[in-house]
């Protein structure tokens, strides 16, 4: 099943996650696009209830015979960016008929827990 925009289930079809978290602010987003050219994305880190769209993203998927691509824009006035740094991971998740599910994210300490914790991400600096 391949799901549509705005599904909080999205996370479960084959995608990329993103998820920014400003740390002076305490601003958080997770960004979650599938290979069927959908979105969603939430804002509250401490109960994940708030799926909302974030003003401002653009996104684009192309599948290909055996693989696609994904081309997404995020507003940086919508990260709430403080101090030229922010945490950021990038998790991806492939489901191919028959076999297991895989799993992959950029920040390897992701994978020793919760995906959704942001002292496990990265850290992105930003300069002028």
């Amino acid at each position: 099943m391949t799901r549509q925009s705005g599904n909080p289930d999205l996370w479960k079809d084959n995608d990329v996650e993103l998820f920014f978290y400003a740390v002076q602010t305490r601003k958080f987003w997770q960004i979650v696009v599938n290979d069927n050219n959908a979105w969603s994305s939430q804002t509250d880190r401490k109960a994940f209830l708030k799926w909302d769209p974030m003003p401002g993203l653009r996104m684009k998927t192309v599948r290909n015979a055996d693989s696609w691509t994904a081309e997404i824009a995020v507003p940086l006035s919508e990260l709430k960016i403080d101090g030229g740094e922010l945490r950021f991971n990038l998790c991806r998740e492939r489901n191919i008929k028959g076999e297991n599910a895989e799993y992959s994210t950029w920040s390897p300490l992701a994978m020793l827990g919760n995906w959704h914790d942001p002292d496990n991400y990265g850290t992105l600096k930003f300069m002028e």
